[in-house]
């Protein structure tokens, strides 16, 4: 997918339904589907 563990990313924008989400790590968008994103270790910083 693009993303090396302990990266930081950041949650850009989800559609209406919550079928996908577009996240941005590293200067690069990537566009998941929701069951890959609610396997991704979320911690949230302030």
């Amino acid at each position: 997918m693009g993303l090396r563990p302990g990266q930081c990313v950041t949650l850009v924008r989800s559609t209406v339904k919550n079928a996908a989400c577009y996240i941005l790590g590293e200067f690069q968008q990537y566009g998941i589907r929701q069951d890959e994103a609610e396997v991704l270790w979320v911690e949230y910083v302030d």
